[in-house]
């Protein structure tokens, strides 16, 4: 069963994301925390959901005072799955064109059938991550071989 999409970002979200995000010097940074406010669904801050948006706002107004994004831990371990994955063609077309984008429910299904955990990519823990790239790493080796 898919999950109900809560309503999109409002403009007022939108800019007041944006203007901390500016004051904080952290707009070179936007994709990568859209990105995890996301789970990797998007980058892009305009399609944020309501709900996501002002999740990120108050962790932005909680770093207030703060330089630099701290990186959500064992991103660097999904990213490294979600980019394998992209190597081997799990990707669907970009709506707004340019690069297509790493097919997150391709990746997500492949975790829950032959994961360990059976579950989800974000739901993985930072202790079971490095469990589930080395599987995916041995997956992408069979792939390179059968090529």
């Amino acid at each position: 069963m898919e999950k109900i999409l809560s309503k999109p970002i409002d403009p007022q979200q939108l800019k007041q994301l944006h203007t901390l995000l500016q004051k904080q010097n952290l707009t070179h940074h936007k994709a990568e925390m859209v990105g995890g406010a996301t789970g990797g669904r998007t980058e892009s801050s305009k399609e944020l959901h309501y709900n996501e948006a002002a999740d990120l706002i108050k962790q932005l107004q909680a770093m207030q005072g703060k330089v630099e994004w701290q990186v959500k831990e064992g991103n660097t371990q999904r990213r490294k799955i979600i980019a394998i994955a992209y190597n081997m063609g799990w990707e669907i077309p970009n709506p707004q064109g340019g690069k297509p984008k790493a097919d997150m429910k391709r990746i997500n299904d492949w975790c829950i059938k032959f994961g360990f955990g059976k579950k989800t990519l974000n739901d993985y823990t930072t202790k079971e991550l490095p469990t589930l790239v080395s599987v995916f790493e041995k997956v992408y080796k069979e792939f390179l071989n059968s090529i």
